[in-house]
């Protein structure tokens, strides 16, 4: 190779590189910024706490009420936390949608039936924070993945839960089920390292598993 030709490719790849970094930078401080670190339990434990992400751009009707998307991250029952949304807060966000981010109590210090409590108590206080945030409370849809995606299907589907915090499974206009198990008989078989989680008895697979109560 020539020393122009390279001199030509080493200009073209410091072009690139220039390009990618400022893309990088207007990604980032474009993201919306969170109002975090919100309580929705009666409790001061951090697990117990959501971020709340307003839509774009300012309405001139203020009165304007937006459908919420409620997300949980996965970590497989024992990790992850609410900051972790990638470009899924300035999608919904993009698209007019209140996009909330919750954590939820992991094992060991708490079991699935804890964590899908803390789901319909963070469900539940969207919706009696409606009004606060602009929200329009017969739209209040609920994403999770991978362990977040169970979380979601399982409060959709049993109606325990929701129940014990005075909400009707109508509540949730939608669902979406990203990587997440929903027959946790099969799941476990395939990775027994969960029982951990679930414990040894299949029979609290099978009550753990939203597949139980999709047809109820």
């Amino acid at each position: 190779m020539t020393l122009n030709r390279m001199m030509k490719w080493l200009l073209f790849a410091a072009v690139i590189a220039g390009l990618l970094v400022c893309a990088f930078f207007v990604f980032r401080f474009n993201q919306p910024k969170p109002t975090t670190n919100i309580h929705y339990a009666d409790t001061q434990n951090k697990q117990q706490t959501l971020d709340m992400y307003m839509p774009k751009g300012k309405d001139e009707d203020k009165k304007k009420k937006h459908p919420v998307m409620i997300y949980l991250h996965g970590g497989g029952w024992t990790g992850g936390d609410k900051n972790r949304v990638a470009s899924k807060a300035d999608y919904f966000t993009g698209q007019g949608y209140v996009f909330v981010s919750m954590n939820y109590r992991l094992h060991p210090d708490a079991n699935y039936e804890q964590m899908a409590d803390d789901t319909a108590n963070a469900i539940k206080w969207v919706k009696d924070h409606a009004d606060e945030y602009q929200i329009d409370s017969s739209k209040i849809n609920v994403m999770g993945h991978s362990a977040g995606g169970h979380l979601t299907a399982l409060v959709a589907t049993d109606s325990t839960y929701l129940k014990r915090v005075g909400l009707s499974p109508k509540t949730i206009n939608s669902i979406v089920v990203l990587d997440g198990p929903l027959n946790l008989n099969q799941f476990i078989q395939a990775i027994p390292s969960y029982k951990k989680v679930f414990g040894k008895q299949e029979q609290n697979w099978t009550k753990a598993s939203p597949v139980t109560y999709m047809n109820q």
